[in-house]
């Protein structure tokens, strides 16, 4: 149920997808501004994503949402209606607790390229 709402202006700020927060002068050092088209991607596959600057920020986290995005790559393109599905980063047969069987989902590493273009990526 913790998609419920993604849809809601009243929940999601007037935004139907989750931005990546990024500090200001790390979206800079990509030569991009904030609203600017990115690609995440993590070892295990990468996602189209929308940047948005956050100086709360430490310069080396990015922070994004999860439950949104259809989650498929043939979604990929509607993510601006949609949003991104970060969970897609993570894989789930590795790097996963033994008891609980949840797989890691913070300080996953990932790399930042503008742009965005359809397709797989890590896989």
């Amino acid at each position: 149920m913790n998609s419920s709402g993604t849809n809601l202006a009243a929940l999601n700020r007037g935004k139907a997808y989750n931005p990546a927060y990024m500090h200001p002068d790390t979206i800079a050092a990509l030569g991009l501004q904030s609203g600017a088209l990115a690609t995440i991607t993590s070892p295990h596959d990468g996602i189209p994503v929308v940047l948005e600057a956050d100086d709360m920020l430490r310069s080396d986290v990015i922070a994004m949402h999860h439950a949104f995005g259809g989650g498929l790559p043939a979604e990929d393109a509607e993510f601006r209606d949609r949003g991104s599905n970060v969970g897609r980063l993570v894989p789930t047969d590795v790097d996963y607790d033994p008891i609980t069987g949840m797989p890691r989902q913070g300080n996953v590493p990932v790399s930042v390229t503008p742009g965005f273009e359809t397709g797989e990526y890590g896989r």
